[in-house]
């Protein structure tokens, strides 16, 4: 698998330590847009980016490492580009503390990522993987894709969360039961994670995954992140990547996560991070030598499974 270091907001650049080790990495610098594709990119922003991205090479898979997870929309190009290319179906593997299935305004929002990828042809499902945000808290009425996760095209399973208040009668599926207007999760910290990932694996086998990670589906500490952290352990994380790695072919893959202080382009993004984000921020050295050490670990088992 082939490296990709794609600069977006200086996050990366930090991290020599992690990427002097790589060979060879393919860098793209696009430092100069990052305020204007945080958070949020318009239509035509989308297109200059996925045309920023060298052809070259593109048979070969990718673990596109991107900065904070302010940019995980950008995830959506990735996999259109790949899926395109493919003409396969395609179950992309989604790590994060949130589920990132709003559908509100802007189109193409770090919180709506996953609507954009259900809604390309060859995507026939994406699995979310350790949530525990409160935008789990009553989905319905903050635009959660319920539709989705009740037609079995979106799989959700918390690392730890209480019972969803729901309006409206959903199917039952892997990763929840429906009871009473009440959406019981599979919360993966409660149960034996080795036997879900074996099962997992067992459904994948042999079948196209994409994988994304926000690093901050890990807990405070094991990784310093823009957003409120999760509780998935980092050996359950990379065992997941791991077991999944030796069942499935693996086509690409993207990383994100990292911490860097927030420029906007706008009082619009501005605001919105105020109210999203937890405010403050972390010392350089230590943000840099934490988040080095994840993105090493991680990108040892990308590397290890291509």
């Amino acid at each position: 698998m082939k490296l990709r270091l794609l600069h977006l907001d200086g996050s990366l650049k930090e991290q020599a330590p992690f990427w002097d080790e790589a060979d060879d990495p393919e860098v793209v610098d696009l430092s100069r847009e990052g305020p204007a594709f945080r958070l949020w990119a318009c239509e035509r922003r989308m297109r200059a980016f996925a045309a920023a991205l060298p052809e070259a090479g593109d048979d070969e898979p990718r673990a596109t490492f991107f900065g904070s997870g302010d940019f995980h929309h950008l995830c959506a190009a990735l996999v259109a580009r790949l899926a395109y290319r493919l003409a396969e179906p395609l179950t992309v593997l989604h790590f994060d503390n949130h589920p990132d299935w709003v559908r509100l305004p802007p189109r193409y929002h770090c919180g709506s990522m996953v609507n954009r990828l259900l809604e390309m042809p060859h995507v026939k499902r994406v699995i979310t993987l350790g949530p525990c945000s409160a935008d789990l808290d009553n989905p319905g009425l903050k635009g959660g894709n319920l539709r989705a996760l009740s037609e079995g095209r979106l799989e959700i399973y918390p690392w730890r969360h209480a019972p969803s208040r729901t309006w409206g009668r959903l199917r039952s599926g892997p990763g929840h039961r429906w009871e009473a207007g009440l959406l019981y999760w599979r919360n993966l910290g409660e149960g034996d994670f080795d036997a879900f990932l074996d099962e997992l694996a067992g459904r994948l086998e042999g079948q196209a995954v994409y994988l994304t990670l926000d690093k901050d589906v890990l807990p405070a500490g094991t990784a310093l992140t823009n957003w409120d952290q999760g509780e998935m352990p980092l050996s359950a994380l990379l065992a997941a990547v791991r077991r999944i790695g030796r069942a499935a072919r693996v086509v690409g893959a993207d990383v994100c996560g990292d911490y860097s202080p927030p420029v906007f382009s706008s009082n619009a993004k501005r605001i919105s991070a105020y109210f999203d984000q937890p405010g403050g921020g972390h010392p350089r050295e230590r943000r840099a030598a934490v988040n080095a050490a994840v993105n090493r670990a991680i990108w040892t088992e990308l590397r290890g499974i291509a």
